[in-house]
């Protein structure tokens, strides 16, 4: 089994990692965010994703388009659940695009999001 090696990136402020295998199969765009390079003030500190918190949902917005702009892929086909630590998958297609950044989460009690 080949070990899960995380590399840095940085983008103007945005920090995140990533891993090379996953980006050697041309299939999967992904990345594991950091706080750093976001535009939320404090407590929030920067790159806040965190939906149910009470930072002004326009930054909200912006820092995932953030992030989104530096994977190069549309804001508008994220989709975003309530996370949590149970053994529901949900599987998602093209009528979810946009899910809990432009519309109402529908998709709840779910550890995982499959397409």
């Amino acid at each position: 089994m080949e070990r899960w090696n995380f590399v840095k990136k940085e983008n103007n402020k945005l920090i995140y990692f990533k891993i090379p295998s996953y980006e050697k199969t041309g299939i999967v765009k992904h990345c594991f965010t950091t706080r750093v390079g976001g535009i939320s003030p404090s407590p929030y500190k920067s790159l806040n994703l965190g939906t149910k918190t009470d930072d002004n949902w326009e930054n909200i917005k912006e820092n995932y388009n953030i992030i989104c702009s530096t994977l190069e892929i549309k804001a508008d086909n994220l989709v975003i659940s309530d996370q949590v630590h149970k053994d529901n998958i949900f599987i998602v297609d093209k009528e979810h695009r946009g899910n809990g950044l432009f519309y109402d989460k529908k998709i709840s009690e779910v550890d995982a999001l499959i397409t």
